[in-house]
C-alpha cells in the first residue's frame, strides 16, 4: 500500500487513526469536520492568489511531470501530486527556491496552515512532503515554508533534523500496514476533531479502557498495568477518601485517577471536599468562547440568577474589530446588577477576564472589584 500524506498525518496524530484510514473503514461525518475543510479549502485558495500575485517567473497549478519540474519553467506551483510506487504526497505549493539562496535553483516544499501559531505535526508534514521530493527529484530540500494566519506570514522551517523524524515515522507506518494487529486503541486530545471519535470512544467504553481518563499520562497508564490495573473500574475500587491535614489546607488537590475513575463507573459528580464558594451578592456564571491562536474572544456567554428568574445573554463578535464592542457589553450587563459575583469553571474565563482588562479595561471600580475576585 502506498504511504501518502493523508496517512502520514493520521499517524502522527494517532495510531488507530493512520490503521483505520489504511484499512478504509467507513468514517462519521460531522458538521464541525465540513467546517473545517471548508476553512481550509478556503485558505489554501486565498493563500494561492496572494502568492501568485508575488512570482515573476509564472505560476501553475495541477499535477505536473517531473521533466517539466526539473526545467524550472514555473516559480510556484500549486496543488500538485508527485511520488512513486511507495510513497507520495499532494503539495500545497511548490516553490523555486531564490538563486541568492541555492545553487543551482530547487523546489522546496510549501504548506497551508491558517492558524497564527505552526504545530509540532504541521513541522512534520512538511518533512514528508520534502522526503517525497527526494525520492522523486534526487535532492533533499534543506528548508521548506510554512505560510500560516490571517497576514499569510511565511515561515521558513529547517529541516535537516525534522526529515529524520520523518523517515522513522514513514517505517513504522510501513510496519504498521504489514502487521495483522490493530494498534493499541488510546483516546487522546485529537479525538474530539477526528472522524472516528465516535467509534473509537464506544469501543473504549466496552472495553472500559483506561484512556477514558482523559488525565492520565502514558507513564501512569504504564504504571497502573504493572500493578494489574487494566480497566476503569479496577481503577475505581483503588479510591480511598482521607482526612486532609491542616497543614495543607491552602494548597490545591492533586487531580485523583481513582475518585475520576469512580464518578466514571457510577454516573456521577464526585466532589472531593467541601468546597465552599462563600457566594454573595448576585451570581452571575461566565462562559467564554474564543480562538485560542488568535488570542481572540467571539462569545461571552452569562447567565443570571436573579430571584426564581434565569436570564441569559449572548454577546457576540464576528472578527477582532468587535471584541471591544461585545466587552462593553459585557461591562454594561454588570453594571445594571447588584453586587455581580462572576462564577467560572476552569481557567479559561480567568485568562479571559485578565486579557479584557489589559486590552480595554474598565473605569468602574465596583466591577473592575468583581472581575478581580474572579480572578
Amino acid at each position: 500500500m502506498v504511504i501518502t500524506d493523508e496517512l502520514f498525518a493520521a499517524f502522527i496524530r494517532c495510531k488507530t487513526k493512520s490503521y483505520l484510514t489504511a484499512t478504509a473503514i467507513r468514517v462519521d461525518q460531522t458538521e464541525a469536520l465540513d467546517v473545517q475543510r471548508h476553512v481550509l479549502h478556503n485558505y489554501k485558495e486565498n493563500c494561492q492568489r496572494y502568492l501568485a500575485t508575488k512570482v515573476f517567473k509564472g505560476h501553475f497549478a495541477g499535477n505536473i511531470s517531473p521533466e517539466i519540474l526539473s526545467s524550472k519553467q514555473y516559480s510556484l506551483i500549486f496543488d500538485c501530486a508527485l511520488g512513486t510506487e511507495k510513497i507520495q504526497s499532494r503539495f500545497h505549493a511548490l516553490e523555486l527556491s531564490s538563486a541568492v539562496i541555492a545553487k543551482p535553483q530547487r523546489y522546496i516544499p510549501v504548506r497551508f496552515v491558517p492558524a497564527q501559531k505552526i504545530e509540532k505535526y504541521e513541522k512534520l508534514q512538511l518533512a514528508f512532503d520534502a522526503l517525497v521530493i527526494s525520492m522523486v527529484l534526487g535532492h533533499i530540500p534543506p528548508f521548506g515554508r510554512i505560510i500560516h494566519g490571517v497576514e499569510y506570514k511565511a515561515s521558513k522551517i529547517d529541516l535537516s533534523e525534522l526529515i529524520t523524524s520523518a523517515r522513522t515515522i514513514v517505517q513504522n507506518i510501513s510496519a504498521q500496514l504489514s502487521s495483522e494487529t490493530a494498534p493499541e486503541l488510546i483516546l487522546n486530545d485529537h479525538c474530539s476533531s477526528c472522524e472516528f471519535k465516535a467509534r473509537c470512544r464506544q469501543s473504549a467504553v466496552e472495553k472500559d479502557d483506561l484512556s477514558l481518563l482523559s488525565r492520565m499520562t502514558e507513564k501512569e497508564r504504564k504504571k497502573l498495568r504493572s500493578q494489574g490495573l487494566f480497566s476503569v473500574t479496577q481503577l475505581s475500587y483503588t479510591f480511598r477518601p482521607r482526612r486532609r491535614p491542616k497543614r495543607f489546607a491552602g494548597l490545591t488537590k492533586k487531580h485523583s485517577l481513582p475518585l475520576q475513575a469512580l464518578a466514571i463507573r457510577e454516573r456521577k459528580v464526585h466532589v472531593d471536599g467541601k468546597p465552599d464558594f462563600g457566594l454573595s451578592g448576585t451570581p452571575v456564571y461566565l462562559d467564554v468562547e474564543s480562538i485560542p491562536d488568535r488570542q481572540f474572544y467571539y462569545l461571552i456567554g452569562l447567565r443570571i440568577s436573579h430571584s426564581d428568574n434565569k436570564i441569559q445573554h449572548s454577546f457576540w463578535a464576528d472578527d477582532p474589530s468587535q471584541e471591544a464592542e461585545i466587552w462593553t457589553s459585557f461591562l454594561k450587563t454588570l453594571s445594571n446588577l447588584d453586587a455581580p459575583q462572576l462564577i467560572h469553571y476552569g481557567s479559561h474565563e480567568k485568562l479571559f477576564l485578565k486579557r479584557m482588562k489589559e486590552r480595554y479595561g474598565t473605569r468602574n471600580s465596583r466591577l473592575l472589584k468583581s472581575i478581580m475576585s474572579a480572578l
